[in-house]
């Protein structure tokens, strides 16, 4: 049974991305066409897992990737986009896990663990004190990279340098 659900919502989501195929990069599929191609109702029961697929099924077969444009539907990402933003996005999230599980094992009485516990919670810290480290230097590298390219000073013309 759940096997066949899912490949209902896989079909529907096939369709939704074949009726997508004239959108463009910076389009929107909006949220009544979803419905009515799906036959779902939004905040549905398998609204979620609908838009997991689709989105799934349109980066898989268009390259696209689809971001959230509230209370309208689902926007098809620029290319610059995709690029820079999804990218920031998902590394901010990552660093707020990262720094929620930092608080949260560290929170933990030490005077109350086992010696093995002890020994766990200080790994777990440190693996992911480094985590987060690296996570930081790698977003410090991206936007570097994606920041525009510093002009080069133009050479000085000949005559200025034989004038000195």
């Amino acid at each position: 049974m759940h096997f066949e659900l899912n490949q209902v919502i896989d079909d529907k989501a096939a369709l939704i991305v074949a009726a997508a195929d004239p959108l463009c990069r910076g389009d929107v599929i909006p949220f009544e066409a979803i419905e009515r191609i799906a036959d779902m109702v939004r905040d549905g029961e398998k609204w979620s897992t609908l838009v997991r697929a689709l989105k799934r099924r349109m980066l898989r077969s268009r390259r696209i990737a689809l971001w959230p444009a509230p209370n309208v539907g689902y926007r098809l990402c620029t290319v610059d986009e995709q690029l820079n933003m999804l990218a920031e996005s998902r590394q901010r999230r990552a660093g707020r896990q990262l720094s929620r599980t930092l608080v949260e094992v560290g929170a933990l009485p030490h005077g109350e663990l086992t010696l093995h516990e002890k020994r766990v919670k200080s790994v777990r810290m440190e693996q992911v004190r480094h985590a987060r480290k690296m996570l930081k230097r790698a977003a410090r590298h991206q936007r570097q990279a994606a920041a525009p390219s510093p002009t080069l000073p133009h050479p000085r013309r000949l005559t200025e340098m034989v004038a000195e």
